[in-house]
C-alpha cells in the first residue's frame, strides 16, 4: 500500500503536515518570504507549539501539489 502524501490541495492552496525538530540538522528551512505589504503565503494553522505542524500555503493548490509530487516523486 502507496502511503498518502503529506499535503491536500485545496481551494486556496496547499496544507502541508511536517515534523520538525528544534535544532535539529541543517535539513531546515531558513524562513518565510513576507510581501511587500508585510503579508506572507504561508501560516501554520495547526501545532505551533508542537514538532508536527500543519502549515497552509496559499497560491494553486493543484500546481502546489504536482510540483511536490515530482520534487518527492510521490506515485
Amino acid at each position: 500500500m502507496v502511503a498518502a502524501p503529506p499535503w491536500t490541495a485545496t481551494p486556496d492552496g496547499l496544507v502541508l503536515t511536517v515534523r520538525l525538530t528544534p535544532r535539529g540538522g541543517r535539513d531546515a528551512i531558513d524562513g518565510i518570504e513576507r510581501l511587500a505589504d508585510g503579508r506572507s503565503d504561508v501560516c501554520i494553522v495547526a501545532g505551533a507549539a508542537a514538532r508536527v505542524k500543519r502549515i497552509d500555503i496559499r497560491g494553486a493548490g493543484r500546481t502546489l501539489a504536482a510540483v511536490l509530487e515530482q520534487l518527492c516523486a510521490v506515485s
